[in-house]
């Protein structure tokens, strides 16, 4: 064989060789609603794009003030019948951070045993044999609650490794960035939040959802973070609700549609609106003289928030890219084409 053929193999080869491999990308969809019924068209959505993990919000956990203690609430009811077998599912707790501040610290081995039994007997109501290969717990922790909330999770942590569940936790921007201050928890993985990085209590504020000015400073001279990471993208909206110059509320789910009376309504600047004349909207009795600021991440936003993600996490072995959340306007507000973009993004 001619020398420079011989050369050529062999540089060939040491250059495959030490290529690190693909990432392994999964993709996921959020559920946060009460009532876990897929319709015909959402089954065809997801299965087009190739989503086959469901991360499902089975209930709240939260302090009642009368009984005194932490109970379950928002429990989830899933028609079976709408769900894809093939589809691996992960359910979601909230736990509330005023749960861990009040619940005393001798109870907190006992909350870990009904959090599992409760997640147990939701579970049943899943087909027969679908996959759950982790349970991810949602609490936004400070540094007053951070003690008890980790030891919560280390109890928990304990229980499901006995059902082969895999402990996930939600990491919010601020936590990424500053982990010696924060505290990294004690569970398998954590979910990146990668949204709501806003001034959501200004009420001068664009979008507190998602801009890439707000998310820039957390990517930043970022150092690795001590747990493997999964990436939340945002793709919901709503309203937020402001009397006095204070929030008073968020309308999941609002846009302009919900606010057209006029009689109601005035629009007094770019998704802005003042009320008008006292009235409900989605459930909840608004004022007149209430103000309303619209938000939304929508498909320019995905795209923005993937193009800034995935240089920084796009590397790792191992990945799971998740849109939140599955609602029935997401068909609509985000096409196909855009979904399987921002997906291949993070190949």
């Amino acid at each position: 064989m001619p020398r420079a053929v011989l050369l050529f193999a062999a540089t060939a080869f040491l250059l495959f060789s030490c290529r690190k491999p693909d990432t392994q990308v999964s993709r996921g969809i959020y559920h946060w609603q009460t009532r876990l019924s897929l319709s015909q068209e959402e089954r065809v959505y997801l299965n087009q794009l190739g989503i086959r993990k469901l991360y499902v919000r089975f209930f709240d956990a939260d302090w009642d003030p009368d009984l005194q203690e932490v109970v379950p609430l928002a429990q989830v009811l899933i028609d079976s019948a709408s769900l894809d077998r093939s589809w691996t599912v992960t359910p979601c707790i909230f736990i509330a951070n005023r749960a861990i501040r009040n619940l005393p610290q001798d109870q907190i081995g006992l909350l870990a045993k009904r959090i599992q039994t409760k997640i147990e007997d939701l579970a049943k109501t899943l087909p027969a044999h679908t996959s759950i290969p982790e349970v991810q717990i949602d609490c936004d922790w400070t540094a007053s609650t951070r003690q008890a909330y980790f030891l919560l999770l280390q109890r928990l942590k304990e229980g499901f490794g006995q059902r082969s569940w895999q402990l996930s936790v939600t990491i919010r921007m601020h936590q990424l960035k500053y982990p010696d201050q924060t505290g990294v928890p004690p569970a398998d993985r954590g979910m990146l939040m990668a949204y709501n990085t806003g001034r959501l209590e200004d009420w001068e504020e664009t979008n507190s959802i998602f801009s890439e000015e707000q998310i820039a400073p957390y990517l930043k001279g970022l150092a690795p973070y001590p747990l493997p990471l999964d990436l939340a993208l945002p793709a919901f909206r709503w309203g937020v609700v402001f009397r006095d110059g204070r929030l008073i509320r968020l309308v999941h789910g609002l846009d302009q549609s919900a606010l057209r009376d006029s009689a109601r309504f005035l629009e007094t600047d770019s998704n802005r609106f003042v009320v008008r004349k006292s009235t409900y909207i989605e459930g909840y009795y608004l004022y007149q003289g209430d103000r309303i600021r619209l938000e939304e991440a929508g498909a320019r936003e995905m795209e923005l928030a993937a193009g800034r993600l995935a240089p920084v996490f796009g590397k790792a072995p191992s990945l799971t890219v998740a849109v939140y959340h599955l609602e029935p306007s997401l068909l609509q507000r985000i096409p196909h084409e855009t979904m399987v973009h921002v997906f291949e993004t993070f190949r």
